[in-house]
């Protein structure tokens, strides 16, 4: 009789026990190991208890701590033992690891100087990312790496649209009047987070100047200058120059994700000349018939503009503003080169 008590109570909590399905966790760092017991309704406020131990673990990663072993297990009454091994790589700021298929434990440090920057998001019901770029990375928010297109103009020396007093044989056909813009390379130095920095890099401009009337251009060491063309009429007139383009910009960004950010850049982009030609297309007969020579046409060698770019997104529209004249001092027209159009960033 004195064994039933006993017996009747050790079956009631075995009972009660099942029912609540007790979990275990096991944390194993190295050599130390930590045993934590709970019910399924309070595991999760277990596992917040417990988040400074952790941090020491995600500590003692980022010291870059040698032969570093961290497992975790989850013991359930009904479901077996669940285990999990967290796997280091570079970079050290980041390590991820899971706990069966249902919780993930994620402990990520976005700045590795300042401790309150690691974070510990705990999720059911979702697949680890082995990425090492982050959707929101913010290291690679430049906004100058693209392709742009937009149309080409001049200003006189009172800062308006060249007129036929201006530059009589340079009258312009805005629509062949284009400008193409071709940026492979951008560096960013930050100087405020990811809100405002330095930007520059290189890139390529190719300028199309369309011409109205039917001349024949020509350049010599004094000056350029145009004929006209009394025996054929051209279907396209052409004077067209290229150049390597290097920025120095300011960047101003409204947050760290790419897809969203509303920026603004504002500076000066140099250039070098690479080519510069005149190309004309026409018909005779109704066969076509097209020329192209290549001279400097007395095109700056150098250029410098002022140049702004506003946009959301991988998406703007620039304007740039020519600080140097488009042909050499002299020996052309005293006109600026002005342009405008979109971009599309990359």
């Amino acid at each position: 009789m004195k064994f039933i008590i006993p017996l009747c109570i050790f079956s009631v909590n075995l009972f009660i026990g099942q029912i609540r399905e007790s979990r275990k966790i096991i944390i194993i760092n190295n050599t130390d190991t930590t045993i934590l017991s709970t019910d399924t309704k309070s595991i999760d406020s277990l596992i917040e208890i417990n988040m400074k131990s952790m941090y020491g673990i995600g500590s003692e990663i980022n010291r870059g701590t040698k032969d570093v072993r961290i497992e975790v297990f989850i013991d359930s009454v009904f479901a077996g033992m669940e285990q999990a091994t967290i796997s280091v790589e570079e970079p050290r700021d980041t390590m991820r690891f899971k706990i069966g298929n249902k919780r993930i434990v994620v402990v990520d440090k976005e700045n590795t100087s300042t401790k309150d920057n690691r974070k510990i998001i705990i999720d059911e019901d979702v697949t680890i990312r082995n990425d090492r770029n982050p959707e929101n990375k913010t290291d690679d928010i430049a906004t100058w790496a693209g392709f742009g297109m937009g149309l080409n103009s001049f200003l006189n020396a009172n800062n308006g649209f060249a007129a036929e007093a201006d530059a009589p044989f340079l009258m312009l056909d805005y629509a062949k009047c284009l400008n193409f813009q071709f940026n492979i390379l951008e560096k960013r130095i930050p100087i405020f987070k990811e809100y405002f920095g330095v930007t520059t890099g290189l890139g390529f401009q190719w300028n199309n100047y369309g011409l109205i009337k039917n001349i024949d251009v020509f350049a010599n060491a004094d000056s350029i200058y145009a004929l006209n063309n009394l025996s054929v009429n051209y279907s396209k007139n052409v004077l067209r120059s290229a150049y390597i383009q290097i920025p120095m910009l300011l960047e101003f960004n409204s947050t760290k994700n790419v897809s969203n950010n509303w920026h603004l850049s504002l500076g000066v982009v140099g250039g070098v000349r690479i080519a510069s030609s005149w190309k004309t297309k026409w018909e005779v007969d109704g066969k076509p018939l097209k020329a192209k020579t290549k001279d400097d046409f007395n095109f700056n060698s150098l250029s410098a503009n002022a140049y702004a770019q506003i946009g959301y997104g991988n998406i703007g529209v620039f304007i740039q503003y020519g600080l140097t004249n488009v042909f050499r001092k002299g020996k052309g027209p005293e006109l600026r080169p002005v342009s405008g159009g979109v971009v599309f960033n990359f």
